[in-house]
């Protein structure tokens, strides 16, 4: 019996590793997705692909998804359709087609991006770091900075 759970232990922890070696070479491509999900995926699909985070500030409307966190470094804000109208990576290891990921100093953005099409300053408490948004309307690129690092980059639809 104790032979089974060495076995059973051994099988899952590699399972898991390949899962986060496949993760590592994500990629957040804007306009377009994040590893094999999509924008415009359904709820159902992007499921069988990833795992909710065990956090309890998950949002649903009428037993819905509208935002949801997984685990594997992402979060995705669903449409009234529960399709994927905007992806966030929110962990580092997950890099732009350019090379951004999230903790970079944010002055790698304009290194790579040139000038954001808006940014804003994003409001904080007095005591905290200062956040702000940068947005790449045309490639369908967000990133968003809390002191000089970057804290999340935004997939969405480019326009």
């Amino acid at each position: 019996m104790q032979r089974f759970f060495k076995v059973a232990f051994l099988f899952l922890a590699l399972a898991l590793s390949g899962w986060a070696w496949a993760q590592a070479g994500w990629v957040a491509t804007p306009g377009v997705g994040v590893g094999e999900l999509r924008l415009g995926m359904t709820a159902s699909a992007i499921e069988k692909m990833v795992t909710r985070s065990s956090r309890t500030d998950h949002q649903e409307v009428s037993g819905k998804p509208k935002w949801i966190y997984y685990n594997e470094g992402v979060q995705v804000h669903y449409d009234d359709a529960v399709k994927a109208l905007q992806i966030v990576v929110d962990k580092p290891g997950i890099k732009t087609p350019e090379g951004l990921q999230v903790g970079d100093p944010s002055s790698q953005i304009s290194a790579l991006y040139g000038q954001a099409g808006q940014s804003h300053q994003l409001p904080t408490a007095a005591r905290m770091s200062k956040q702000y948004y940068y947005v790449f309307t045309s490639r369908g690129l967000g990133v968003q900075t809390e002191g000089d690092r970057v804290l999340f980059i935004y997939i969405f639809p480019a326009r």
